[in-house]
């Protein structure tokens, strides 16, 4: 009978269907294993940068200070240029007529930590004094620049800048700059200038001996650099993102080490196996 041959074929497709939703159902081995991750495209809004004094330590009288950046999600789908990431430091004052330095080493020691399998992609730290000195309430500031270029698929990484105080300076509370540039091919080149409010506290005896005055001093102001100034000679657009923060220059206000960083810096593709000025 024709109805006969109509529920055979109904059946059929019945089981089909079952078959079909069954196996749907049941996730691939390798998709099990290996869910999908979330990527970013490279918003502002998907970076962060920060200072840690948790990350922060303290290593055989050297203050090692910790610059955070990092990115939500696992990858980025659009490559573009190395990106920068650049710290700036106070790190000279002029008082009449005489530069006078900060701290004992003459530049920051510095290194970058990442994770082992995105070491290939940071570049070597680039170290100097601004060209340019910054007026401040008074006073002339040279500021110390690192500057490190890194692979915008880096997901996260800790620029550790290294200071040894000098004895009569602990204390001082110094306003430093943290910045990101992201390169994006597409985009025009920018004529960017990053200001700041900094603020720079100087205990009663620093205050006594750079300026000769009793109890502590605040010296307070507005800074700015321009893009040339903070990334030298570049061609490729972008944005940036950056903070401010007031840090501590002292050996109580950070955990100190007994054993030596995983990480020591480079200099001109050079790596010591101990990082200068810590060696006794």
């Amino acid at each position: 009978m024709k109805w006969k041959g109509l529920l055979a074929v109904l059946l059929g497709l019945l089981m089909v269907g079952v078959t079909a939703g069954s196996a749907m159902a049941v996730p691939t081995p390798e998709y099990a294993n290996n869910p999908i991750q979330p990527q970013y495209f490279g918003d502002r809004d998907q970076l962060h940068v920060e200072f840690d004094p948790y990350s922060s330590y303290v290593y055989h009288g050297t203050i090692y200070l910790a610059y955070w950046w990092y990115w939500d999600g696992a990858t980025e789908i659009f490559d573009g240029s190395k990106d920068y990431v650049v710290v700036e430091i106070p790190w000279e004052i002029k008082i009449n007529g005489d530069w006078k330095r900060l701290f004992d080493n003459d530049a920051p020691y510095v290194y970058v930590d990442v994770y082992q399998d995105y070491k290939s992609m940071v570049g070597t730290p680039e170290v100097s004094l601004d060209l340019n000195p910054k007026y401040v309430d008074g006073y002339w500031f040279c500021f110390a620049k690192i500057k490190v270029r890194v692979d915008d698929d880096v997901p996260a990484g800790i620029v550790y800048i290294g200071v040894r105080p000098k004895e009569e300076y602990l204390g001082m509370k110094l306003t430093t700059l943290e910045l990101y540039y992201h390169t994006w091919s597409r985009a025009e080149p920018i004529d960017l200038t990053v200001s700041i409010g900094v603020s720079l506290f100087f205990p009663a005896e620093a205050s006594e001996v750079l300026f000769g005055t009793t109890g502590s001093k605040v010296v307070s102001g507005l800074v700015s650099w321009g893009i040339s100034e903070l990334l030298g000679s570049y061609k490729e657009g972008g944005w940036e993102k950056h903070i401010s923060t007031q840090v501590e220059i002292s050996y109580d206000a950070y955990i100190e080490r007994q054993y030596p960083p995983s990480n020591p810096p480079c200099f001109k593709n050079i790596c010591p196996t101990v990082i200068k000025g810590d060696a006794k």
